[in-house]
């Protein structure tokens, strides 16, 4: 579109007379040469390479994420759990609303964790409280909700208790999660898109679904012009228990146990590690 040649990129890997490796980079106007850029060989790389590097921050971050947990069930039990206190809302955020969803462990000694990551039944509980304090605050009942202990001062808390499963509980169904964001507007901008399926079976089988995708639309105001790709589908598979607030998926040897329980008794909205899934 426009009046602008098209902008070529050419990229070569070159020696020169004498045999040193360089490497040949041009941007190109069509006819009209544009940047040139010539890098030689330097001598062998110094330092972390950046794949040794995107590991050590994956480890670091694994290392984060699992600091205060425990062997499979050797934290609170569920008799010391009283219940997952759960707030949904929504936020706007120009044309878009979003869901925001936040998932806090009360105990029945009074306290809360506001930090929960994976199945409350493996959180060391005395180690997090001395390792990162804040995430702990006191809780109590007022009428017929909760009170969080915020700055001093006791905060109505917008969230409700969740539905524990049942001891090795079987899920029935299909449970889907979608999320669309727009950039821009309707009629002049780009809408991304993400849809994620659990289908559970007899068995306790399970199937793993994702999609991705994105639309646009621009508009010149002389013509319209949309437009629209989609991401490759991802699919997996298992097996599952589900019991109390713990799911686990078992994938081969792939061992996954986070928190799960359902919004209500008719079992419709069932959050799986703080999204929530809707039964179709």
């Amino acid at each position: 579109m426009g009046d602008d040649e098209p902008l070529y990129n050419i990229f070569r890997v070159l020696t020169d007379r004498s045999g040193t490796p360089m490497i040949y980079g041009q941007q190109a106007y069509g006819y009209r040469d544009g940047r040139v850029t010539v890098c030689r060989y330097a001598g062998a790389a110094q330092g972390t390479s950046p794949v040794a590097q995107a590991r050590q921050a994956a480890q670091a971050e694994a290392e984060r994420l699992n600091r205060y947990r425990l062997k499979s069930n050797a934290g609170p039990t569920l008799a010391q759990i009283e219940g997952l206190l759960h707030t949904y809302e929504n936020e706007y955020v120009g044309i878009n609303v979003l869901g925001r969803e936040t998932t806090i462990l009360l105990l029945k000694d009074g306290t809360a964790y506001l930090n929960l990551r994976w199945s409350p039944n493996d959180l060391d509980v005395a180690a997090s409280r001395r390792g990162e304090p804040k995430a702990w605050t006191k809780w109590r009942r007022q009428g017929g909700g909760y009170e969080l202990l915020e700055g001093g001062r006791w905060v109505p808390s917008k969230g409700t208790l969740g539905y524990p499963a049942s001891k090795n509980e079987a899920i029935s169904g299909s449970y889907r999660f979608f999320s669309a964001y727009t950039s821009g507007t309707l009629m002049n901008g780009a809408t991304a898109s993400s849809e994620d399926t659990y289908r559970f079976g007899p068995g306790q089988q399970f199937t793993r679904l994702g999609h991705s995708g994105v639309a646009g639309t621009l508009n010149t105001g002389a013509a319209v012009t949309t437009g629209a790709a989609s991401g490759p589908s991802t699919r997996a598979g298992g097996t599952y228990t589900f019991s109390g607030y713990t799911l686990e998926l078992r994938r081969g040897v792939e061992v996954t146990r986070t928190y799960a329980f359902y919004w209500s008794r008719d079992k419709k909205n069932l959050n799986i590690g703080g999204t929530t899934y809707t039964r179709e």
